[in-house]
C-alpha cells in the first residue's frame, strides 16, 4: 500500500491517490487501511447484482498525499 502511494504521488503527481472500497466484512483490508492512516469517508450500500453496483456493502477510505508520508 505504502509503495502505491508513493508510486502516485512521487512518479504521478497525484494529490488524492486511492479511494479504497473494502467489503465491510474484510476487516483484514480495513486494518491495512487504517494502519496507512487513509481516512474512512462513509459507507457504500451494495446495489443490485449484475448492474455494475457493488455486491457488498463497503467502507469507503481516501488517501492523500499529506496521510502517506
Amino acid at each position: 500500500m505504502r509503495l502505491i502511494a508513493r508510486f502516485g504521488f512521487e512518479d504521478l503527481g497525484l494529490l488524492r491517490l486511492l479511494e479504497l472500497l473494502i467489503a465491510a466484512d474484510n476487516l483484514a483490508s480495513r486494518r491495512v487501511a487504517e494502519k496507512v492512516g487513509a481516512t474512512f469517508e462513509g459507507v457504500v450500500p451494495a446495489g443490485p447484482h449484475g448492474q455494475g453496483e457493488l455486491e457488498h456493502t463497503s467502507y469507503c477510505f481516501s488517501l492523500d498525499r499529506s496521510q502517506a508520508s
